[in-house]
């Protein structure tokens, strides 16, 4: 299946997949690198690898994943075999490990109906076994063991489903117009480009760090939240630093800044603006009710039971793990479009996940035991799920830990500018 619509595209490819590299993994020479990808992605995939090699990596593994085998597997596998994680899979991971190298996740899914027909209960008892057999990568990632990037890929699939009505190749070079224009493709220097928009995302970080927030207040049309800080809170986004003092961008494209809550503080409801799109579980709309900083209740369109079998899998997947402000100046939210895709979504739109949290969040987290983040607050789980808040009447107030009421976010646009 061709996933790149026109000659032209393969230059386009071969220019992001050179920022993928360069700026989001920072690839070194010598570099081992890690491609996540399925196999409708292949094309992304190879075009990545072959810059890695360009620019001097010792080796490149692409793992590849195929959604109709998984349907297959979920639909008529035993239910020992539908949470099974062969030996190759976990090997691949732990080579990457051993070897201190680069990771990069291909989202983008084929087909937005995958578990349709699938019992919820098979679709969570899977989900929750993988994540536990795999938990010691998902530890990594979150504690910046080696350099990561999350990137997203047109499919026809994804295309069709934004753009119904257009011919399917139409839809496909429209969508991957529009990730190249999201990821500053387009820009006369996307690297210059890239920097000066860092530049931003870390003014915005100081501002944050520099206010003390004890509280944050959210209001809109969908949102009525609030929740508490650590006292010794730090708000990321943009770039990140790998255990090693590597500088790399987790995300691409990136728009938001983030910290993580005091998950026991968090108190309201939430329904989401844009579809949640999970492990290739997928949902229009969903509702979500927090107590005490547990869910106590939830609701939704099509996919809620697949959600719900996950969440009330552990305490810990019923509780908050990041809180992430974006605003309408976001280049992904300037586009308009539902991506059905949760990297490009959830940068288009304030956002709260349930599940793990980053410990880098925290002033010295990165260190405490497991028992030292129960007892903190810091919620750590095998799920991280982002539920996007963010409207164009969004409010967001801050209670700062000096008794001060700040408005951050006023009708979906950042007021920082004199903070």
């Amino acid at each position: 299946m061709k996933t790149t619509p026109k000659a032209a595209f393969p230059a386009q490819l071969g220019a992001y997949a050179g920022l993928v590299i360069s700026l989001g993994v920072n690839l070194r020479k010598g570099d081992y690198l890690l491609i996540w990808a399925l196999t409708v992605h292949r094309e992304l995939a190879l075009a990545i690898a072959e810059e890695a090699y360009k620019r001097g990596a010792f080796y490149v593994n692409i793992l590849y994943q195929d959604e109709k085998l998984q349907h297959s597997l979920l639909l008529y596998g035993t239910d020992q075999s539908i949470g099974f994680i062969s030996e190759s899979m976990k090997d691949a991971y732990q080579e990457l490990l051993k070897y201190n190298g680069a990771f990069i996740s291909i989202s983008g899914r084929e087909s937005l109906a995958e578990f349709q027909g699938i019992e919820a209960t098979r679709v969570g008892k899977a989900f929750l076994a993988r994540a536990n057999e795999l938990q010691f990568f998902q530890k990594a990632i979150q504690e910046n063991a080696i350099r990561w990037c999350i990137i997203s890929a047109a499919t026809p699939g994804r295309a069709t489903a934004m753009f119904p009505g257009l011919p399917e190749e139409v839809a496909l070079e429209k969508l991957w117009n529009a990730i190249f224009s999201a990821c500053r493709l387009s820009e006369r220097d996307p690297v210059a480009a890239w920097e000066k928009h860092i530049e931003t995302l870390c003014a915005r970080r100081k501002i944050l760090d520099r206010l003390k927030i004890k509280r944050l207040i959210f209001k809109g049309k969908n949102v009525d939240l609030s929740a508490g800080l650590h006292d010794n809170a730090r708000w990321l986004g943009g770039v990140s630093e790998s255990k090693e003092g590597m500088v790399f961008l987790p995300n691409m494209p990136t728009e938001e800044v983030y910290t993580a809550p005091d998950f026991r503080t968090v108190e309201g409801s939430i329904t989401t603006t844009r579809p949640v799109s999970y492990k290739n579980i997928y949902i229009e709309k969903l509702s979500l009710v927090f107590k005490k900083g547990e869910v106590v209740s939830i609701s939704g369109s099509e996919g809620v039971e697949d959600l719900r079998e996950i969440i009330h899998g552990a305490d810990a997947n019923r509780r908050a793990g990041e809180i992430a402000l974006v605003d309408k100046s976001s280049k992904v939210a300037q586009s308009g479009f539902i991506y059905h895709d949760l990297l490009y979504d959830e940068n288009s739109a304030s956002h709260l996940a349930i599940g793990a949290a980053y410990p880098e969040c925290v002033l010295g987290a990165g260190n405490w035991s497991a028992a030292q983040k129960a007892k903190n607050g810091l919620n750590e789980s095998t799920v991280h799920i982002d539920i996007m808040i963010g409207t164009p009447d969004l409010s967001v107030m801050a209670q700062t830990q000096d008794n001060r009421e700040i408005q951050l976010i006023a009708d979906g646009t950042f007021c920082l500018e004199d903070l």
